[in-house]
């Protein structure tokens, strides 16, 4: 029998009791929702007890409907992951050019940041309720991963393209 670490085993205790099911989405729907509520401040200046009682009410329904924690477990990490290339992006684009703040206030660096997220959320959403929606995929000549490949590298490049045209081709201040 192989021995597990302290870590895996308290890993796997924590999946035993739900944390990773329960807890965590809970934790996050709460979170969310007051952050939200008390931004808006929708129950006015003095409503932190209210936007309290409903954040908690809303998680606690959201974490008793099964279908919402199937959709946080097959979500949250497609999440973390295009967080990290949208870093690994900005990181690329600080080596090409020093005045990445400016550079980021562009109209056109936004809108391509916004579109590259919307369809990355798209297609992790359609892959979370329509699990077999890659079988189409199979009939081309290459993998929906060489796809993504394909679409992050043109991508990248029309980022460039559109940076050093803002910046008049430029890297320096």
């Amino acid at each position: 029998m192989v021995e597990q670490s302290i870590f895996l085993s308290a890993i796997e205790a924590w999946k035993r009791l739900g944390f990773f099911d329960v807890i965590l989405p809970f934790m996050l729907i709460f979170s969310v929702t007051f952050g939200i509520l008390e931004r808006t401040k929708i129950f006015g200046e003095k409503g932190y007890f209210i936007n309290t009682l409903v954040s908690f009410s809303i998680a606690m329904i959201s974490v008793f409907a099964s279908w919402t924690i199937g959709f946080f477990t097959g979500f949250l990490p497609w999440v973390g992951i295009i967080s990290v290339v949208i870093v690994c992006f900005m990181i690329l684009a600080s080596m090409f050019f020093t005045d990445l703040e400016t550079l980021l206030k562009s109209k056109w660096i936004r809108a391509g940041g916004v579109l590259m997220v919307v369809i990355s959320l798209f297609f992790v959403t359609v892959n979370i309720f329509v699990p077999d929606w890659y079988s189409a995929w199979e009939q081309l000549p290459f993998s929906p991963t060489d796809m993504w490949a394909i679409m992050f590298f043109i991508l990248f490049l029309v980022i460039l393209f559109v940076i050093s045209r803002s910046t008049g081709g430029t890297s320096s201040k």
